[in-house]
């Protein structure tokens, strides 16, 4: 039986991709990639690879790779290819090629995820690790870092007789490979527990001469049937498989069970091994071929592609007097925006002189209510001027009955007094009259001396009044002139509208013309640009001719992946 153990850190839950392109580089190529275990076939050597020490990739510069492509997976085939067609066609083949490029890897990508249900399209569908592995004719098993099976190929289920389902379920794989506990641990598990120190810490043989950490043992384990089944061959394939690797397609292995001990059907890994790399060449021809097909396709497109720039070319140069003509447009255009900027200010203006003569009368109209104010204000002003001057002239009539009351009383007084003699009761009386009139006689005059003062204010108030109203009255005639003056604006602004109007009218008539010679260019353009849709159809063409190349391509790796899976 032949044991594969795989360990690693990364392995718990693998990107689909990742693993089919580790599991590829495994076989056919030596990459390196950190924390990756690597595994290789052993045909009845239980076999363990430290997940830190992998092949470093010896003999990689002396490949032979017909295609020049480092790895052999689907997705690196197809990149070779197109990589090789793009330097022979050139740039201008570039994004042809690019299209056939992406839509052939979108048919190769269909790998599924562990658990997944297979991929319904593409060439690729179905090659997870998983899938990969349980197709592989040789038993093997997948463990992640915790000792836990990850795979359980359909090969070992039918030498064990123990299923994935039920081999996941157990608590260690020896379980499976020894229910006799003749083991506790499988090569594995040992490796698992002590990576660098397995040789020390369990006794089992350390390959000295390999570049990498590996471990070899022998053993013997009760198949399904009862039957004790020996572990021992795994050279032949190895080197097989490296110099497949490093570029020689054909080689092939070759095993001789001169000792009896290998089961017939496991000698089987070893055909197996040979059929693939038929189809590795098998495919690599196919390739090449349909790489010719688009070589062809692209120089169809490429002579198609000139006759499209000749075409282009001359369509450029119609689209220059295009552009001239629309130049002369636009300038006409420029023209017109002008002369329309011209006759937006002069009707601003204007309406800024129409707006001035409305506020000049406005103002006149306010010069001339001031001056009837004024007016007004005189009148009253004269008016309670004669209202003093009355009560001057009843003051002064009272002045006059009061001095004559008192030249009478004083009249009495005298004749009282020469009467009476002695006796001045009587003059006393008098005397009083005569004091209490005096005092009447004194505010009087008061009461005037104060209406004489107020008939001088009003006086002054009024030389006031009528000087205020002269200077309104000046005011408002100078207001009445730039009224005048506003109005001669109005008339100049409107002069000058009607001018703007006539250029925009002539430069009308230049762009008429100007338009007439865009749509003759126009009519020209259109004609060549259906000769240049002709042109493109042979494009189209073309392209559907390398389509149909890709297809077949395409159509080949599925045959591969058929045949794979037979």
């Amino acid at each position: 039986m032949c044991d594969i153990v795989v360990v690693g850190d990364d392995m718990k839950r693998p990107d689909p991709a990742t693993a089919v392109r580790r599991f590829k580089r495994t076989v056919f190529g030596d990459g390196r990639e950190d924390q990756t275990p690597s595994f290789e076939p052993d045909g009845g050597t239980q076999r363990a690879l430290d997940p830190e020490d992998t092949p470093d990739g010896a003999g990689r510069a002396g490949r032979t790779d017909p295609l020049g492509g480092e790895g052999a997976t689907p997705d690196e085939l197809v990149d070779a290819v197109f990589d090789r067609l793009a330097g022979e066609l050139g740039p201008g083949a570039a994004d042809a090629l690019e299209t056939a490029r992406e839509d052939l890897k979108s048919g190769l990508d269909g790998a599924a995820t562990p658990g997944d249900a297979p991929a319904t399209a593409g060439a690729a569908a179905g090659l997870d690790y998983h899938r990969i592995l349980h197709r592989i004719g040789t038993p093997l098993f997948v463990l992640d870092a915790e000792g836990e099976i990850l795979t359980w190929n359909s090969q070992l289920e039918r030498l064990t007789g123990v299923s994935e389902e039920d081999a996941k379920a157990m608590e260690m794989a020896s379980m499976a490979f020894y229910p006799d506990g003749r083991r506790a641990k499988t090569l594995a598990d040992k490796v698992i527990d002590a990576p660098e120190r397995t040789d020390e810490e369990y006794g089992v043989p350390r390959v000295e001469s390999a570049s990498f950490t590996l471990y070899r043992d022998t053993s013997v384990m009760l198949d399904q049937d009862g039957e004790e089944v020996h572990i021992s061959f795994s050279a032949e394939l190895e080197e097989t498989m490296r110099a497949i690797r490093n570029g020689d397609l054909d080689a092939r292995a070759t095993f001789h069970n001169d000792d009896g001990h290998v089961d017939a059907s496991l000698l089987g890994v070893v055909d197996e091994l040979n059929d693939m790399g038929d189809t590795l060449r098998e495919l690599i021809e196919r390739v090449d071929g349909n790489a010719n097909d688009l070589v062809a396709a692209a120089d169809r497109s490429a002579e198609a592609a000139v006759d499209v720039e000749g075409a282009v070319a001359e369509q450029n140069e119609l689209l220059g007097e295009v552009a001239d003509d629309v130049q002369e447009v636009s300038a006409s255009m420029e023209e017109i925006a002008a002369t329309s900027n011209e006759v937006a200010a002069a009707a601003s203006r204007a309406k800024d002189a129409v707006a001035d003569g409305v506020d000049a009368g406005e103002q006149a109209r306010s010069v001339t209510t001031d001056l009837t104010g004024t007016s007004e204000t005189l009148v009253a002003d004269v008016t309670g001027l004669e209202e003093r001057m009355a009560e001057v002239s009843e003051i002064t009539d009272i002045i006059a009955d009061v001095a004559e009351q008192t030249n009478m009383l004083a009249l009495n007084a005298n004749i009282e007094a020469a009467r009476a003699g002695e006796s001045g009761s009587g003059f006393a009386v008098v005397a009083d009259e005569v004091k209490t009139l005096a005092n009447e006689t004194g505010e009087y005059a008061e009461r005037i001396s104060r209406n004489v003062a107020e008939v001088q204010k009003q006086a002054t108030e009024t030389v006031g009044t009528v000087e205020e109203s002269n200077q309104q009255i000046q005011r408002a005639e100078a207001e009445i002139c730039d009224a005048l003056d506003a109005l001669d604006d109005i008339a100049d602004a409107v002069d000058e509208a009607a001018n703007g109007i006539e250029e925009v009218a002539d430069a009308n008539d230049g762009q008429a013309d100007a338009i007439e010679g865009v749509t003759t260019t126009i009519e020209e353009a259109r004609s060549h640009a259906q000769d240049a849709e002709t042109a493109a159809g042979r494009i189209v063409d073309a392209t559907e001719s390398q389509t149909s190349s890709v297809a077949d391509l395409v159509d080949s790796v599925e045959r591969l992946h058929d045949d794979s899976s037979a």
